[in-house]
């Protein structure tokens, strides 16, 4: 692809007008070290020109300056575009000539090694933790400090922000907006994701969810393994897709959760509001099924069989909402939600109580004041060595 075809691309790219097809092939180009580092230098340039559109006053000299003894310090490189090469800053280039070098410069120099600067002391790198874990499409980790595991992140400005639960918002900074970023929810963990379409999900414990920055033109797809609310904001001209593993949930605008654990055999989604269809493949052009509210589909992934039957919303949502509910669930299933939720290990010693059934609703109690409801109306006594509880009679 000729130079002036990749800045056109990239141009379209940052105006969200892209194809599926097209964000595949800049996925490979952008794979490129030197292309990388060039895509990340228009893209600033862009950032930088959106937000000097609401600038009300800069100094263009002062500006001027500092981008003339900048430009003086950068080495002379070329970007590998396939087999051909360009000077990488063409299209910067023609980027600064229309939205004013002297701005772009000065606004860069006030506002983003502030955001830069607050970003990495808030988020250090890490390797594993039990917090819950960003991971931007350049391969940097961060790791969300809220303690509270309440906090949540919105797409604000162009640029994703973290909101902790006591209210204070910090910039998270994508060097590439090509691929999915990855956000990881540990056990004992929830959180809150605003993607840049301003559909909202609520991440459960033990969850993995991969979304774009930006949503090309034609389809949002998400990847979903874990559990998940959605509220997608309704968009006729691109439907919302949530793949999982062995079953794709796709709708324009609606309310439902998707259960799809990589431990559990069943892949299921709950509808509160609107409609859902469900597809077994991807690329399948015909769902097998459709769902209305107050149904729920089991999709089983060993024999690829889906049951269509009603819900108990109120329990399936509940999560959401930081409580959990049980109604006549056996207890085998219950303790599948109490190890995520608390991030514990159960150990039951008891077989028969597998196959007993609670009810219970459950706010702020402790993971011992449960088991005590539960010794009430069958005995078992249970000790705990770390973070693992062993249930024995």
């Amino acid at each position: 692809m000729e130079s002036e075809n990749i800045e056109i691309l990239l141009n379209r790219y940052f105006k969200n007008q892209v194809t599926d097809d097209e964000i595949r092939w800049l996925e490979c180009w952008i794979a490129d070290p030197v292309n990388r580092k060039y895509f990340k230098q228009v893209q600033l340039v862009y950032e930088m020109s959106v937000r000097i559109e609401n600038e009300k006053s800069f100094d263009p000299d002062k500006g001027w300056k500092a981008f003339h003894s900048w430009i003086k310090q950068q080495p002379a490189q070329k970007s590998k575009i396939m087999n051909r090469t360009f000077v990488q800053w063409g299209a910067a280039a023609s980027l600064l000539i229309l939205i004013g070098v002297g701005a772009f410069w000065y606004q860069m120099i006030r506002t983003n090694e502030a955001f830069d600067a607050k970003t990495k002391n808030e988020f250090p790198e890490v390797a594993q933790s039990s917090n819950v874990i960003l991971e931007l499409t350049n391969g940097t980790v961060y790791e969300l400090t809220d303690k509270s595991g309440q906090g949540k992140i919105v797409y604000q400005d162009g640029a994703f922000v973290l909101q902790s639960k006591s209210g204070s918002k910090y910039r998270i900074s994508n060097s590439n907006m090509i691929s999915y970023n990855r956000l990881i929810v540990p056990k004992g963990k929830r959180f809150c994701l605003e993607l840049s379409d301003e559909t909202k999900v609520y991440l459960n414990s033990e969850t993995e969810f991969r979304y774009p920055v930006i949503f090309p033109s034609n389809k949002r797809a998400v990847k979903l393994v874990g559990e998940a609310f959605f509220e997608v904001k309704r968009d006729v001209k691109r439907p919302f897709v949530v793949g999982t593993n062995g079953l794709q949930v796709k709708v324009l605008g609606t309310r439902f959760n998707v259960s799809a654990y990589a431990a559990d055999s069943l892949n299921t989604t709950t509808l509160v509001s609107g409609s859902v269809a469900l597809y077994k493949n991807e690329n399948d052009s015909h769902a097998i099924s459709m769902l209305t509210p107050g149904n729920e589909g089991t999709f089983n992934r060993r024999d690829r069989v889906l049951q269509i039957s009603p819900a108990d919303i109120s329990s399936v949502v509940a999560w959401k909402d930081g409580l959990l509910l049980f109604n006549a669930e056996p207890f085998s299933k219950i303790k599948t939600s109490l190890e995520r939720w608390y991030g514990v290990k159960i150990e039951n010693r008891i077989s028969s109580l597998d196959l007993e059934k609670f009810s219970g609703q459950f706010d702020h109690e402790s993971i011992d004041e449960i088991l005590s409801v539960f010794r009430e109306t069958y005995s078992f006594k249970w000790k705990k060595k770390g973070s693992v509880y062993v249930i024995y009679k």
